[in-house]
């Protein structure tokens, strides 16, 4: 039930398209929250939310995740780029 998500979406940036650094393996729920800016991921790693989640039970079932660190490589160099999280973080203001 995990899907792999690129941080960086995949038609709109050819650059980082191969990147190992360019993803995040999520539940196919989390991908989608990640996809329409509902949740990010912050410079520490850290599940980020956003404040306009609508759904009450969406927002209940994702607040278990708020500030949780997230699973990371222990090799740096397949951690996920910090550049394009904040990019991310940037274009859904979160």
């Amino acid at each position: 039930m995990l899907q792999s998500s690129h941080i960086s979406p995949w038609s709109d940036d050819e650059l980082n398209q191969g990147e190992t650094t360019n993803g995040l393996l999520l539940s196919l729920i989390l991908h989608k929250c990640f996809d329409t800016g509902l949740i990010s991921v912050d410079d520490n790693y850290k599940v980020v939310l956003s404040d306009n989640i609508e759904d009450k039970e969406l927002k209940e079932y994702l607040y278990q995740f708020r500030n949780k660190k997230i699973y990371i490589p222990v090799d740096k160099k397949y951690r996920p780029n910090k550049d394009l999280l904040k990019k991310h973080r940037e274009k859904w203001n979160l």
